[in-house]
């Protein structure tokens, strides 16, 4: 932000700052002007940063939050005003809790704000001079970086449950992806969803190796198996049975 641009909020005369899913650190020139609060979709301080729904997912996390905090110059590390729980659904992808994140981020900032003012008018003061119960944020912090596709290859040496984590993490999009032998030539492999798969008879089978079984087709782990149940082979969606079938 400009210094004009500052300037040109500093004539408003703002009582209060509210950020949502900004994703720059807002300037201390700007945070003088009135207090503010912003919202941000994780268990501060856990997950700081521009993707927490795929870490959370990734980490095998089965709780995350919402939470509204002061705005601070540094990013997603003011006191929190407001926190809301919320589930991890077990088959949740990264994309779709990141959605859901989002929309009920949005709603809690707006019931937030709209609940400071209501009381505001109910004392007879304005808004920024509400003093607003606080609290720091406290355990390990951890930070949530953007991930291109480049960075989301199965590591088949990983456990089932860790790829399992890693699939749901990245799918949709990127989409986790791995390289495929079809008999011919390998092709691009992208896992969109399928489940962890503990058969002692797979145990003795290498590490990344396809096995078509009953029908389904899996990859041998580094402890366990995956069972692939939707996929791209190339520029082909199939499911995990046509796969198998293609493999067979």
């Amino acid at each position: 932000m400009s210094l004009k641009d500052t300037e040109a909020l500093k004539a408003l005369e703002p009582e209060l700052i509210v950020s949502g899913f900004y994703p720059r650190a807002i300037p201390a020139a700007v945070l003088a002007l009135a207090p503010g609060y912003n919202v941000h979709p994780s268990d501060l301080p856990k997950w700081r940063g521009p993707d927490p729904a795929y870490w959370v997912i990734r980490s095998g996390d089965t709780h995350t939050a919402i939470c509204v905090h002061q705005l601070t110059p540094e990013l997603d590390e003011g006191a929190i005003a407001h926190r809301v729980e919320v589930k991890v659904r077990p088959r949740e992808s990264g994309v779709a809790l990141a959605r859901r994140l989002e929309r009920d981020a949005a709603l809690t900032l707006a019931d937030f704000i709209a609940s400071l003012y209501q009381r505001a008018t109910r004392e007879g003061v304005a808004v920024g001079q509400l003093e607003v119960a606080l609290s720091p944020q406290e355990g390990e912090a951890s930070w949530a970086p953007l991930v291109s596709p480049d960075e989301v290859e199965i590591d088949w040496a990983s456990s089932a449950e860790e790829v399992e984590r890693f699939v749901r993490a990245a799918s949709p999009y990127p989409g986790a992806f791995s390289a495929l032998d079809t008999g011919f030539q390998p092709e691009l492999l992208v896992v969109y969803r399928g489940r962890a798969h503990r058969d002692e008879r797979l145990e003795t089978i290498p590490t990344g190796a396809p096995i078509v079984m009953g029908g389904r087709c899996y990859i041998k782990c580094g402890e366990g198996a995956y069972r692939l149940d939707r996929v791209r082979v190339g520029r082909r969606e199939m499911s995990g049975e046509r796969l198998a079938e293609l493999l067979s």
